[in-house]
């Protein structure tokens, strides 16, 4: 999944959100894993992750436990989970809008620019192929593949 095509479409929190339940997935089935190893392994600022826990964990992806031997995992396994479940618990947009893929600000079902409908077609087919994964299949990918 490369940036220029899956991050033009989502948001930051979608990355890392994303990243987050991948290194949870790679992890032992229901193992504790502290948010600063997240952070630290994902480059993710402990902040910015605390709230996408808060959002994850309300959507009933991940599950939390405080403490020292605390942390989070995942409430199921990575097979059961879909990008579009994960998208949608962390997505500041309203369903249907996404960014242009020419960077021009939102794209809904008005055309804003000149290649709207060309690349409204390529949008849908990009957005079918990556929702459909789950994060098993995501987590599975080889690192050096997966740029996101």
């Amino acid at each position: 999944m490369p940036d220029s095509i899956m991050f033009y479409l989502y948001s930051k929190s979608t990355k890392y959100a994303i990243l987050t339940l991948i290194y949870l997935a790679q992890q032992a089935e229901g193992r504790f894993v502290k948010v600063r190893d997240i952070a630290c392994s994902c480059d993710i600022p402990v902040p910015y992750l605390s709230k996408l826990i808060t959002q994850l964990r309300s959507h009933d992806i991940i599950n939390s436990l405080r403490g020292p031997t605390g942390g989070i995992h995942l409430t199921r396994r990575p097979s059961e989970i879909t990008l579009t479940e994960i998208i949608d618990s962390v997505s500041d947009t309203v369903a249907g809008k996404r960014r242009c893929l020419l960077g021009l600000g939102n794209c809904g079902c008005q055309p804003t620019c000149a290649m709207h409908e060309h690349w409204k077609k390529i949008k849908n087919r990009i957005e079918i192929t990556i929702e459909s994964q789950t994060l098993e299949e995501i987590a599975n990918i080889p690192t050096e593949s997966t740029h996101i």
